[in-house]
């Protein structure tokens, strides 16, 4: 993996699946299933939600019915209205992580605040470029952030500009 957010989430992901069969992980920012397919263990099955939720519980009913693999079920935020009752068993069953977006996964693995109006800031496109790209925007294998490292790896994210110096920025 190339950098130290995809190392410390591979090594999550490896240490949910050796107790868990299912892990359910809620990420209500929607921008981190393309980084957690790149982390995901290799023996650990990750389905697409493909318009409806059903769509989950179907490939594992048709897939694994006795639940003998590993499933990664990543629920981005869902419409207005549209509930997923069915997922309870598995979350209680299993696994769940309720609220493992973005700003969830920077306090839990550098220690970054998580407060109210970051949490607000890491949704959108700049925060997904941020994730995908976060060797790039914050170089060295740093394993502190703080929230004005986290914002102006946004700004950067926004620009396009990983290596940008905060007067750059400023300016």
């Amino acid at each position: 993996m190339s950098d130290l957010l995809r190392r410390n989430l591979g090594y999550h992901l490896e240490s949910l699946f050796d107790r868990y069969r299912v892990v359910v992980w809620h990420d209500d920012s929607g921008i981190l299933e393309a980084l957690l397919r790149e982390c995901l263990p290799g023996s650990v099955q990750m389905p697409a939600l493909e318009g409806n939720p059903l769509s989950l519980r179907q490939a594992i009913d048709r897939d694994d019915p006795w639940l003998e693999k590993k499933w990664l079920l990543y629920v981005p935020p869902l419409p207005e209205g549209i509930t997923c009752e069915w997922l309870v068993d598995y979350e209680q069953g299993f696994c769940a992580l309720p609220q493992a977006n973005l700003a969830w996964v920077l306090r839990e693995f550098f220690h970054a605040p998580e407060t109210a109006e970051l949490r607000k800031a890491l949704r959108g496109q700049a925060a997904k470029t941020l994730a995908l790209a976060f060797g790039q925007y914050f170089p060295g294998g740093r394993e502190r952030l703080d929230e004005s490292d986290v914002t102006y790896g946004l700004l950067r994210a926004a620009v396009g500009a990983p290596a940008a110096t905060e007067e750059d920025l400023v300016l």
